[in-house]
């Protein structure tokens, strides 16, 4: 296949003096740019307009070849040779190199026995190009990154790509990175709905009393959107009995805060 093709792209190259640079940019430039465009424009831009330039490549390559190996099997109008198509793929050429080399009047071949295989390698290196292309486009729609939360904290995962995020948690389409619309009014409220006991002497050190700094911080995580910085601050006003209150609110507030 690399032999064939480099036949077909040296004797192009031989017709056309600029084919060359105009291959070079067509592969490298232009077909990654319009696949990259594709890709951002969604994934139903990217099935049907990439399907359909897909398939109108393929149909160039099968015409090409059957051009070149069975001419006869084409209707007249697609075996006319246009004044300006090269003479490499020309029928008419091509039957006449056959012709001379069936009368023994042709040279040796420096093909390799491949000169009636050349169009495996614009078929193989399509496909081949089709897949790089492909992973190409789903760069910018893949995920590049996500933020995991503590298994108590029932924020939804989130995932972030080039141009947006996702997660189940959002239910219609929001501005990314709003501020959040948490008071310390608030802070304090939503802290205090499962502390109502903490008075207690040794409320922060009894067994299980993490689980109910968790309850609070997601009452403060649903219904205002509270920071841990505001949690915290909540929960250290809080004053709840137990020498191990201070270490449950800072222990809380590091298992959910995020370094960005």
């Amino acid at each position: 296949v690399p032999l064939s093709m480099a036949k077909v792209l040296g004797s192009m190259a031989a017709d056309l003096r600029w084919f060359p640079v105009a291959y070079i940019f067509t592969m490298f430039a232009v077909l990654p740019i319009i696949f990259f465009l594709l890709s951002l424009a969604g994934v139903a831009v990217v099935g049907v307009l990439g399907s359909l330039l897909f398939l109108a490549l393929l149909a160039l390559v099968i015409l090409t070849c059957l051009r070149s190996t069975r001419p006869h099997v084409l209707p007249e109008a697609l075996k006319r040779d246009p004044q300006c198509l090269p003479n490499t793929l020309r029928v008419q050429k091509l039957e006449e190199e056959n012709a001379a080399g069936a009368s023994g009047a042709g040279s040796g071949d420096a093909d390799l026995g491949a000169a009636q295989a050349w169009w495996q390698a614009p078929v193989g290196w399509a496909f081949t190009w089709f897949a790089i292309l492909l992973l190409i486009t789903g760069v910018p729609n893949a995920q590049w990154g996500n933020m995991k939360y503590a298994k108590f904290d029932p924020r939804e995962h989130v995932g972030i790509g080039a141009w947006s995020a996702c997660s189940t948690q959002y239910t219609e389409e929001m501005a990314w990175a709003s501020a959040p619309s948490c008071s310390m009014q608030d802070a304090n409220r939503c802290w205090s709905w499962h502390m109502s006991s903490c008075s207690s002497a040794d409320f922060a050190d009894t067994a299980g009393a993490n689980e109910m700094y968790e309850k609070s911080w997601e009452n403060c995580t649903a219904h205002y959107q509270c920071t841990p910085a505001q949690w915290q601050a909540a929960c250290l006003s809080g004053g709840c009995g137990g020498s191990g209150h201070e270490s449950q609110c800072e222990n809380l507030t590091a298992a959910v805060a995020r370094d960005f």
